[in-house]
């Protein structure tokens, strides 16, 4: 004689106590989903003036590092009338 070893359930699942969680079988499962990023938590008058702080500060950079170049432009013409 074969004994059956598939297990019996009760009907869970079932009922309007139902307290598993049934997939939907209208919508795709799919590995990568799209999630919805939450609102950011910074204002964004923060981050404005962090760029404009940033900017400012690039800028002085360039206006010193243009002089540099400048005054070197001006010591290597200088360089070049001496050898001639």
């Amino acid at each position: 004689m074969c004994e059956d070893h598939t297990p019996t359930f009760s009907n869970q699942g079932t009922g309007p106590n139902n307290t598993y969680i049934q997939p939907r079988l209208n919508q795709p499962l799919r590995f990568f989903q799209q999630v919805q990023n939450p609102p950011p938590t910074e204002p964004s008058n923060r981050i404005e003036n962090f760029l404009k702080a940033y900017i400012n500060r690039n800028d002085a950079l360039i206006q010193v590092q243009t002089t540099l170049i400048q005054g070197m432009a001006t010591i290597l013409k200088n360089l070049e009338n001496q050898v001639r």
